[in-house]
């Protein structure tokens, strides 16, 4: 697999950014202020026993360059902080899916999660598991709670503070599976998907919103009668934008979002 560029105006052809990289190369994560590429590779051939490697490049032409190159885990989720400077991965750790922020710059990594009694679902970890606040000062992360994993059946959305260690049980109570937190633009909200698995293990689900300020959750679109699978903000925090099945067919939906 390569990663290429496409001009969303369609000013210029697609280009192959990594024409030269013999790997799988896949998950590419622009930073926040777009001067950075963040992306996983895996060598070809034999990658069935190769680790995934961190690779990042000065965008648009900058060279590229691997992150942590002696790190000794397989990391297979990235998401940037907001200033830029770190990535959090998520990697295997002692048999549990841990999250790690890794700083660009020196390769240094550390457990985010470390002293917290949390780790991510237990299996494949994926990006939507987890969020960093725009201010880079919390983290939040779908957990399963249970003494005994609970596979998908009751998850909670609990915050970190990345400084103090504290966290916060968002949805205590809320008797659905709530996951997939994702912040606001601006840091006032959170939203997360939340389904009623004693209805039904297959439920749509909903689209909850929650203040981070009051802690008032409310779902969105409550009439939709179709299942939201992917969500993304907006930049103005006004609007989300969401893929949904429709007639066989998976479409791009703006969801108005006010509070």
């Amino acid at each position: 697999h390569d990663l290429w560029s496409v001009p969303a105006d369609g000013s210029a052809a697609p280009r192959n950014l990594t024409p030269d990289n013999q790997a799988w190369d896949g998950q590419p994560v622009f930073s926040p202020d777009g001067r950075k590429l963040a992306w996983l590779a895996m060598e070809v051939p034999g990658y069935e026993a190769d680790r995934h490697r961190i690779l990042v490049r000065e965008w648009p032409d900058g060279p590229i360059r691997e992150v942590a190159p002696g790190w000794d885990r397989s990391p297979a989720a990235l998401a940037w902080s907001g200033d830029g400077r770190t990535l959090f991965v998520t990697a295997d750790h002692l048999g549990t899916h841990a999250l790690f922020a890794v700083d660009v710059a020196t390769g240094r990594c550390r457990d985010a999660l470390a002293g917290t009694g949390l780790a991510l679902p237990p299996w494949e970890p994926k990006a939507e598991d987890f969020d960093i606040a725009p201010d880079g000062r919390e983290l939040a992360l779908t957990a399963d709670l249970g003494p005994e994993p609970r596979m998908m059946n009751q998850r909670d959305i609990v915050t970190v503070d990345l400084a103090t260690k504290r966290k916060r049980i968002l949805t205590a109570g809320s008797g659905t599976d709530d996951a997939g937190p994702s912040y606001s633009p601006d840091g006032r909200a959170l939203v997360f998907h939340s389904c009623d698995t004693k209805r039904s293990f297959n439920d749509q689900g909903r689209l909850t919103l929650l203040l981070r300020r009051t802690g008032r959750m409310q779902t969105l679109a409550p009439k939709l009668d179709r299942q939201v699978l992917q969500v993304l903000w907006a930049p103005d925090s006004r609007s989300l934008l969401c893929t949904i099945e429709d007639r066989g067919r998976v479409g791009l939906w703006r969801l108005p979002v006010h509070w």
